[in-house]
């Protein structure tokens, strides 16, 4: 089979898994139009029992109220007994394991000590059992449902679903291709990572560096890419390069995809060995640490450690990052936390109980670096209390967020806050670096 036919094959191939995918989506849509007909109308009657008023102490923890954005008084206690289900949809990663564990963790707080029911159910990287566990979770009617899509545009139905039942929806992790604040109804919340955020982390630092380094901001850079037009991907990348259209010296001139996988990154990072000279490159910026990680472990078979010298930058701020920043093998990363149970619950329960709450809200997130002797100090405590129990993502209990912050004042209002309304995609007024005008 020659190239041209191999590509058109898979490109039928991927059309007729979408038509699939759609057609169920059809499919179940018409299956919840009938439900909806033959019970009252469509509405979905109140399944929370009415109670006393409850006072006891809030799951939610103190130290993140500050995080908690839109809500006039954090620490939501559930004034019923609510039943909350929650669909997630990729678990192919560590990263995906410890999101569904703590969100089955704060569940079973809830659940524990108010008496709230939750339940949960994985699609296993499948849209299409993505698509049928949401309907049998509709069909449960609950009192509100969590879903962490596994793809955006087949899921994007579920809109419609939850209008049809009156079952109010939070997504967490990924968007779908609607907004909140695009839709009507009962689509209330996305709870997210600012990924913009961490491509805007990791290049004001790597500006930072490359101007101590040669006096003067300039310099070469590699970018080891997620997957070319993924979201999480896209959003970086442009973050980082949203920072350095001021600096027209320092350039990427290679840019290849690591997919987040180590495996991969790793074949780039032998690539880039091979195609480039001693000192071409300053930096390597990767989508996420495990692609740092493939690259840099090429970068020492090809016997070229020194040249790099440590100054990788990457996000999701696994503890073995953080092991290799203390080490001298990474200089940062900037964290994407997977500990979503907090937030997605208090959110929920403060809806349920009547409050208002706002149509997005960012994770808190750190700059984890060494460069200050505090800074180091506190970051191998916390990287040692997670080697000793095992923890592979810095859970966000640690805290410490003064000490990591993201960006200074200054810098957020340079450039995120610009003109009085953020550049964030998330929100919808972004326009891409090559087609700002200074």
């Amino acid at each position: 089979m020659n190239a041209n036919n191999k590509t058109d094959s898979i490109k039928k191939e991927k059309n007729m898994k979408k038509s699939r995918i759609i057609s169920l989506a059809i499919v179940l849509s018409f299956c919840m139009l009938f439900v909806a007909c033959a019970t009252d109308s469509g509405a979905s009657p109140d399944t929370s029992a009415p109670r006393e008023p409850v006072t006891g102490t809030p799951i939610t923890p103190e130290f993140l109220f500050p995080f908690l954005t839109g809500l006039e008084k954090p620490g939501a206690i559930p004034q019923g007994e609510y039943y909350i289900a929650f669909s997630v949809g990729d678990m192919g990663n560590s990263w995906c394991r410890t999101m569904l564990d703590d969100m089955i963790s704060v569940g079973q707080q809830y659940t524990d000590q108010y008496g709230l029911k939750f339940e949960w159910v994985s699609a296993n990287n499948n849209t299409t059992k993505q698509l049928s566990d949401i309907q049998s979770l509709i069909a449960k009617k609950p009192d509100l449902l969590i879903v962490a899509p596994y793809e955006s545009e087949p899921l994007t139905v579920m809109v419609d679903w939850v209008n049809e039942a009156k079952i109010p929806l939070i997504t967490v992790i990924e968007n779908i291709d609607i907004a909140p604040d695009q839709a009507t109804g009962y689509y209330v919340m996305n709870i997210s990572i600012d990924c913009f955020m961490n491509g805007m982390i990791n290049g004001l630092q790597v500006v930072r560096d490359l101007t101590e380094r040669f006096g003067e901001p300039k310099g070469n850079i590699v970018e080891v890419a997620g997957i070319l037009g993924a979201t999480t991907s896209m959003q970086r990348s442009w973050g980082l390069n949203w920072i350095l259209k001021d600096y027209p010296d320092i350039k990427i001139p290679i840019v290849r995809e690591g997919a987040w996988e180590p495996n991969l990154s790793y074949q780039v990072g032998q690539d880039v060995m091979t195609a480039t000279q001693p000192g071409f490159i300053d930096a390597v910026v990767a989508s996420c640490d495990d692609s740092a990680f493939g690259f840099m472990e090429a970068v020492d078979v090809a016997g070229r450690k020194d040249d790099i010298d440590g100054n990788y930058y990457s996000s999701d701020g696994m503890v073995t990052a953080l092991r290799k920043i203390l080490d001298g093998d990474m200089r940062q990363t900037s964290e994407a936390t997977p500990y979503f149970g907090w937030h997605a619950f208090e959110y929920a329960v403060q809806y349920l109980n009547g409050a208002s709450i706002p149509e997005y809200c960012m994770m808190p997130q750190r700059n984890f670096i060494a460069d200050t002797p505090e800074k180091y100090a506190a970051l191998k405590e916390m990287v040692e209390y997670c080697e000793a129990n095992d923890i592979e993502y810095m859970p966000v209990s640690t805290g410490k967020f003064d000490l990591f912050p993201q960006m200074s004042d200054e810098d957020f209002a340079k450039y995120y806050e610009v003109n009085g309304f953020f550049v964030n995609p998330i929100y919808g007024n972004f326009m891409p670096p090559y087609q700002i005008k200074n």
